[in-house]
């Protein structure tokens, strides 16, 4: 009984392997704890209202349809896909092959528009970046392009541009910063020099003495030049400016400050080297005492 009927041979009718018990179907199972049971009792479908399926298995709700929503853990998905798990477990998602595979997961307003990141196992097929890397990329006209990546076994990042923070007013807070120029096929480091006393501005150039004498008025600059630009991101006050002086020539130099006007001496007259030094305009935000409580920087007892 129960069973929906079939033909076994001929005009024999037998019972097939669908089970109907007036509530739920079952296949392969004569008891269906759920609207549709495939091979045991509570594996299968079940239906929950208008429009709304769900995956058992063993009578868990794995996978819920609502409305065109997928929900992964939860009957009330509220995106296309929703995973969910409670305060003490871990949704995840994984993207992954057997031992050397690729994966990627990506976002945008097309499949030719967007970005996302990814990894590249042995690089066949090569989707983007280098082998063994997490790459973030961006996608233009179908095109995928490097933003920055990382090695698998390691935390040295590489980035592909520029570094932009806090839209050109954050802070970046390293340790040492070393541009590396290539000469005759070797690497060599140069080295970033520290300052101790707030965020400053520098310039340096020659002043050719005429009459003995050099003026600088930072109130009739040409605008875009070096001393134009250093005054303009400065804080303006000619007191705080901090004039350092190299003669050419054998004999002394000096300098007198009035107004905005910074007037450079010499026992005669010549080429004279100068560097200034200024405090940024904002310097006030930074002090001595940095606000980073959370990071550790280069303790100095340990050398």
């Amino acid at each position: 009984a129960n069973y929906l009927a079939k033909f076994t041979a001929g005009t024999t009718i037998g019972n097939s392997l669908i089970y109907d018990n007036g509530t739920n179907v079952g296949i392969g199972t004569t008891g269906p704890a759920i609207k549709l049971a495939i091979g045991d009792t509570d594996t299968g479908l079940g239906w929950a209202g208008d429009g709304q399926l769900d995956l058992y298995s063993n009578n868990v709700n794995t996978i819920s349809i609502r409305s065109g929503n997928v929900g992964i853990g939860t009957t009330g998905p509220a995106e296309d896909l929703h995973v969910f798990r409670g305060d003490s477990d871990v949704a995840r998602i994984y993207a992954t092959g057997s031992s050397q595979g690729s994966g990627m997961i990506y976002a945008g307003q097309s499949t030719s528009y967007g970005g996302g990141f990814s990894y590249d196992g042995d690089g066949i097929p090569n989707i983007i970046g280098g082998t063994d890397r997490i790459t973030f990329f961006r996608r233009s006209a179908g095109i995928d392009y490097e933003v920055f990546s990382y090695a698998q076994n390691s935390n040295e990042v590489s980035l592909a541009g520029n570094l932009n923070v806090g839209g050109g007013t954050g802070k970046l807070t390293v340790g040492t910063i070393d541009p590396i120029f290539e000469i005759g096929g070797e690497k060599y480091a140069t080295y970033v020099a520290d300052f101790a006393g707030g965020v400053r501005m520098e310039t340096s150039g020659t002043a050719n003495l005429e009459n003995r004498k050099y003026v600088i008025d930072f109130d009739k600059l040409e605008k875009g030049s070096d001393l134009w630009l250093f005054w303009q991101t400065s804080n303006k006050k000619i007191e705080d400016v901090v004039v350092l002086l190299t003669s050419s020539f054998e004999g002394k130099v000096w300098y007198e400050k009035n107004g905005n006007i910074l007037t450079i001496y010499g026992k005669e007259s010549g080429e004279v080297s100068y560097r200034l030094s200024a405090p940024r305009l904002d310097f006030k935000k930074w002090g001595n005492l940095t606000e980073d409580e959370g990071i550790e920087g280069i303790r100095v007892s340990d050398y």
